[in-house]
């Protein structure tokens, strides 16, 4: 018996302005026409549920991106690279938001990369401006960059932890308060120590406290949620999830080897199938494939997993996050092409460099700030934001949603 999708694909329409060369306006109408979702053994086409219509904001190279409100003016402003770019009002009623370029750090380049790969945005002194947590694989694997209280001049920098290379990371809720303020980090050195950090302090004297949770680290990917449903958050690793101890600062995190995921990027824990058991949802970041895995328990309480292909069409999907995208209470999966996932590992398409804003036409604006994400979709979709922020190296987006008929996968 076929088994149904869980995950049915939409592709968001990326249209073009004016200025759009033809050659660009080719190589996204190829990558429209060519993404096809394979999934147990179905396929779907593209969806027209949300269009979305592309705004270049910058030509300049970018790695990561978020949003915040960073001078507190009640709009959220963008955040990526050697930038942060200014939202203004419209010029004229109907147009979209000016972007006002304010350059407040100046970053290296390594083997053809700015050297940021992730922009996180959290008020670290308290003084009640949004701060940027920034990772590289290169020099200064993990800095924090000081918010001047909104004034346009240099961020004053202090370096976070050395000794291994940072691809990615995220804030999450490791300390169970229900918010997400906390820094996990991927550490590219298998030997450096799995670790988390949470602000201490306050003021001149805040900083990020690191708390060790095992000897080594496990590969690449890293994700946080609660597997086990004992109400704490648990770090997951590719090859298996540490659970968390009551007191996640000081108490002991037990190993669970329960599978391999591979080299991915992001892990989420979502109950995919609503059967009352977390499932985890992933990509690899150097690969083909997109996954969820469902999980199962025995009646002596084992777990296992199951795999479930959600698209392996195309490769290195390599952040990807959940929101709802449909204001329906369930979230959507959303992920973008790789070109450049490394510089040994390109995709047969021409490359995008710039930062995009990606503008829905079925929703009115909002401003304020929300949750910090992979990207700053979540972000901009907590205050019901009407776009989202992509960056330099995807040729395409695509979201999923879940599909009720996948019901049957229940246990």
């Amino acid at each position: 018996m076929a088994i149904p999708q869980c995950w049915l694909h939409s592709r968001s329409r990326l249209l073009s302005g004016a200025a759009l060369s033809a050659g660009l306006l080719l190589t996204l109408l190829l990558a429209a026409t060519t993404l096809v979702w394979r999934a147990a053994h179905l396929q779907a086409v593209g969806s027209d549920e949300i269009p979305f219509r592309k705004h270049t904001i910058d030509l300049g190279r970018s790695e990561s991106v978020d949003a915040a409100d960073i001078n507190r003016d009640g709009r959220l402003d963008v955040v990526s690279g050697e930038n942060w770019y200014e939202q203004a009002p419209p010029a004229e009623r109907g147009a979209g938001p000016r972007w006002i370029k304010h350059h407040f750090r100046d970053l290296p380049y390594a083997d053809g990369y700015i050297e940021d790969l992730s922009d996180l945005a959290i008020d670290v002194n308290g003084d009640g401006y949004p701060d940027i947590v920034s990772c590289s694989y290169w020099q200064e694997p993990l800095t924090w960059w000081e918010n001047p209280q909104g004034q346009d001049k240099p961020w004053r920098k202090t370096v976070i932890q050395t000794g291994s290379p940072v691809e990615f990371a995220f804030l999450v809720d490791l300390l169970n308060t229900g918010k997400a303020t906390q820094l996990l980090p991927q550490f590219g050195d298998e030997n450096f120590p799995l670790s988390w950090y949470e602000v201490t302090g306050s003021g001149a004297d805040a900083k990020w406290t690191r708390h060790i949770v095992s000897s080594h680290s496990y590969g690449h990917g890293i994700g946080a949620g609660d597997v086990n449903g004992d109400g704490r958050t648990d770090i997951i690793t590719p090859k298996g999830w540490f659970e968390a101890p009551s007191d996640p600062r000081n108490g002991q995190w037990i190993f669970h080897q329960e599978f391999n995921l591979g080299a991915t990027g992001f892990i989420y824990v979502e109950d995919v199938n609503g059967d009352g058991l977390p499932d985890l949802v992933t990509s690899l970041g150097h690969d083909y494939g997109i996954f969820w895995y469902v999980q199962k328990k025995s009646p002596d309480g084992r777990r296992a997993w199951t795999k479930h292909v959600i698209d392996d069409a195309w490769s290195q999907a390599h952040a990807l996050t959940l929101v709802d995208l449909l204001g329906d209470g369930r979230k959507e999966l959303v992920t973008g092409k790789r070109y450049y996932a490394t510089s040994t590992i390109r995709a047969p398409t021409s490359r995008s460099a710039s930062i995009g804003m990606s503008r829905s036409r079925a929703r009115d604006g909002c401003s304020g700030s929300g949750t910090s994400s992979t990207t700053a979709l979540a972000r901009a979709a907590a205050c019901r934001s009407p776009w989202w922020i992509s960056t330099t190296t995807a040729t395409w987006i695509s979201w999923w949603r879940v599909n009720p008929g996948c019901s049957c996968l229940r246990t």
